[in-house]
């Protein structure tokens, strides 16, 4: 059985065409069909034509115009709209038998010129005939759509295989932006639209256009933020680009012309969102410089039509630039892509967080100010902020210092100057606010308005409770006043009014004590020498008398450090003690040294040449020991301990900057005798710089650090040479976790005090390991 289908029905049935109609021998020169098929023969341009004149006989091909009997004929045939409809698809049928005669080797394997030349010779061919069949407009669509389905039909035969399409885009490609082409291709692309080919030949044009916008883009705008561009790009595209498109494209209305225009700068923003997209996490990184780059980012993704803001012309759209959702979305996700490759990771510094976590918001502010981009931008940075062990120390340090040159987080400081901005979390008006308007489409559904753009605050929220920064600050303060010279704390009262308003005046409670403490200390001290030290004492005895239950560092162990004073110091502190309670605020009272806190202020004279230093007592404790007439005197450090009472681990930790300072020498291990050579001694006698350094500087900076040094002795003597994260390991199992902390809660790492140990030559780093140094 031979299965039924088209073309075995055409090979019996062929398809009607006009010379189905022709009378033959029969026909007569007074018949007005056979008249009307003679003068349409042969239904197809087998050569150019070449004039409108009457030509006798078969045509050839070339068009000829009816006669008035012709014209008679034309009128008897199609006088009505059946007889139209039936003679235009008889003549479609001849149409599309002779296009699979000769379209093949007029439209299939030419230049693209010579293609397009021929299409407009069938295309003027037909368009004459039918300017005199007089057809009504149902009968005439109907043979423009068939004639324009024949050409689709051979000049994109296959759309795996579109040799013509791929030919004209590269005829584009060539000369779409050429002065000197611009006839040509103004011809050619009418051609190919009245052919059928509109998509076609407007896909190649903005493809080609993209392409040509997007290198200019990449080229003129790449890594470009501090300057504006968008004005750039919007004369660039009017001048440069949209000059050809208006001779290119067949003519426009005004208003038209200008839509085109405004598509062609559209189409520009969203290139210029895309290449923002992709470096906005440098550009974030790179605020405030970025400024300008975040503002126009701004403009393509939120303003409307780009020529409304342009100044090239007046507004004329109200379409919106792009799919603002799509592009606001894109935004959002490469920069969490970025964050997360680049930031939120172990290998980055916590400062480094703090500032891009800050940064982002200043410029998502920028981008969104709604504050919508902004609420999914900082919620993974929060979250991996909040699980950083060392971020409450690094934040109170950054707000409590105000040097510029050794604050990373200097920003922090600056923004405790300003009036802060708190969150509105207030929605018990919201009903009744006339100027109520819904949440964004794209907003997160725990989205709140009001999100704060404070810097301080947003970084305070991160966290459940605001104590573990009052802790901190409460800890820092009291450090610094304990290492006061004087009772004079003006810069602590100041900072702590600022704290106050961004935390709450109750919450400052202890620091309140210990100012009062600092303050009534003063008062007492100026009581004592002005009523009863003698005008000829040598009292210089200067106490600062606490309340032990608020002072951070009494309950933390810092004053467990015991040691045998030197007499001197003793002496003093006697002789204070018994004026202290024979003034009226200390009958009853007492006073109790605490040996690890304070200064002393010393003269050492050595080879006739005095030398003034300012110490803690610790330290005074063990050069008292190397004081007398002979410079041979010679201590061990068990001899030292065995004198003072001190712990291995607080001898060595006291010896070590007179060592530094060249008054100590260390003639063998653990042998110490006075250095005579006193021009290479480093004295230290600014109180006012040097205590906060010495007391030290490299020194007294890894104070509370320092108990985790008889620790890692013993693991690098019993285990060898351990990497930094074994190390960590092994003091997370060792040490109760709130004693850990209590240690750390400082702003430096574990890794800064091992490089520390190394600088002072009590390690040794290699190949990644730390080992104790030989």
């Amino acid at each position: 059985m031979i299965p039924l289908s088209n073309e075995i029905i055409k090979s019996i049935l062929p398809t009607p065409t006009l010379s189905n109609h022709a009378y033959g021998q029969y026909s007569d020169i007074e018949n007005d069909l056979q008249l009307l098929l003679n003068w349409l023969d042969p239904c197809f341009p087998i050569e150019l034509p070449r004039q409108e004149q009457p030509q006798q006989g078969n045509n050839g091909g070339a068009f000829e115009i009816p006669t008035p009997r012709v014209k008679s004929a034309i009128r008897s045939c199609l006088k009505d709209e059946p007889s139209q409809f039936d003679f235009v698809k008889l003549y479609c049928n001849s149409m599309t038998s002779n296009f699979a005669l000769y379209a093949p080797q007029m439209l299939q394997n030419l230049p693209v010129m010579e293609t397009v030349n021929n299409i407009y010779t069938i295309q003027e061919y037909y368009s004459r005939y039918l300017r005199y069949l007089n057809l009504n407009s149902l009968a005439s669509s109907l043979f423009s759509r068939h004639l324009k389905s024949l050409f689709y039909k051979y000049l994109i035969p296959d759309e795996n295989s579109p040799a013509f399409l791929r030919s004209l885009t590269e005829y584009f490609n060539e000369n779409l932006f050429s002065m000197d082409k611009n006839t040509e291709l103004s011809k050619c692309i009418s051609i190919l639209q009245e052919s059928g080919l509109e998509l076609e030949v407007s896909s190649s044009i903005v493809s080609i256009s993209i392409e040509r916008v997007k290198s200019y883009i990449l080229r003129t705008c790449s890594n470009i933020w501090d300057k504006p561009v968008l004005q750039h790009i919007n004369q660039w595209m009017q001048v440069e680009l949209y000059k050809y498109f208006s001779i290119i494209i067949k003519p426009f209305s005004s208003t038209t012309a200008l839509l085109h225009l405004d598509d062609l700068i559209r189409i520009a923003h969203n290139e210029l969102v895309s290449l923002r997209i992709s470096e906005i996490f440098d550009i974030v990184l790179n605020f405030p410089t970025s400024k300008v780059a975040l503002k126009e980012l701004y403009q393509c993704i939120s303003f409307l039509s780009p020529i409304s803001g342009s100044g090239v012309n007046g507004p004329i759209s109200n379409t919106p630039i792009t799919s603002q959702t799509h592009q606001r979305q894109k935004l959002v996700n490469k920069f969490i892509e970025k964050c997360h490759a680049k930031l939120l990771h172990s290998g980055a510094d916590t400062i480094d967080i703090i500032t891009c976590y800050s940064s982002t918001i200043k410029s998502f502010l920028i981008i969104d100010p709604k504050g919508v981009l902004l609420d999914k931008v900082v919620r993974p940075i929060r979250r991996y902020l909040k699980t950083r062990s060392d971020i409450i120390p690094k934040v109170v340090y950054g707000l409590l210092n105000d040097d510029i040159s050794s604050n990373k987080l200097i920003e922090l400081a600056q923004e405790l100057k300003k009036k802060p901005t708190f969150i509105n979390n207030n929605n018990a008006g919201e009903d009744l606010d006339i100027n109520w308007v819904p949440d964004p489409i794209d907003a997160l559904p725990d989205f709140k308005k009001g999100k704060v753009s404070d810097i301080i605050e947003s970084i305070i929220s991160i966290f459940d409770s605001k104590s573990v920064f009052v802790n901190e600050f409460t800890r820092l303060f009291g450090e610094e006043l304990l290492s006061l010279s004087n009772y004079y704390f003006d810069e602590i009262v100041q900072k702590s009014e600022l704290l106050k308003v961004r935390f709450g005046e109750n919450e400052f409670t202890t620091l309140d004590i210990m100012l009062s403490d600092i303050t009534k200390s003063k008062t007492i001290n100026e009581t004592v020498y002005q009523t009863k030290v003698p005008p000829n004492s040598h009292l210089v005895y200067h106490p600062k008398i606490l309340s032990h239950m608020y002072w951070p560092m009494l309950d933390k162990g810092v004053s467990t450090e015991e040691f045998n004073l030197p007499t001197s110091i003793q002496e003093q502190f006697t002789s204070y003690s018994e004026l202290y309670a024979d003034i009226p605020f200390g009958h009853g009272r007492y006073l109790k040294m605490v040996p690890s806190l304070g200064l002393a202020k010393l003269e050492l004279e050595i080879q006739n040449e005095t030398f003034y230093f300012e110490v803690c007592p610790g330290e005074a404790a063990i050069i008292d020991l190397f004081n007398g007439d002979g410079n041979d005197i010679q201590l061990t450090l068990d001899d030292i301990c065995s004198k003072t009472g001190m712990t291995v681990y607080l001898a060595t930790k006291y010896i070590q900057p007179w060592v530094k300072r060249n008054v100590l020498l260390e003639i063998e291990t653990n042998s110490y005798k006075p250095n005579t050579s006193n021009h290479e001694i480093k004295s230290n006698s600014n109180f006012s710089e040097d205590s906060k350094n010495m007391m030290s500087s490299e020194h007294h900076k890894f104070a509370r650090m320092d108990k985790l040094w008889p620790l890692i002795l013993g693991m690098l003597t019993n285990l060898g040479p351990l990497s930094i994260t074994k190390i960590q390991s092994f003091l997370n199992i060792t040490i109760p976790k709130d004693q850990l902390e209590s240690i750390s809660s400082s702003n430096l790492t574990l890794k800064e005090y091992l490089d520390w140990c190394e600088k002072e030559k009590k390690l040794q780093l290699q190949q990644g390991l730390y080992r104790l140094w030989k």
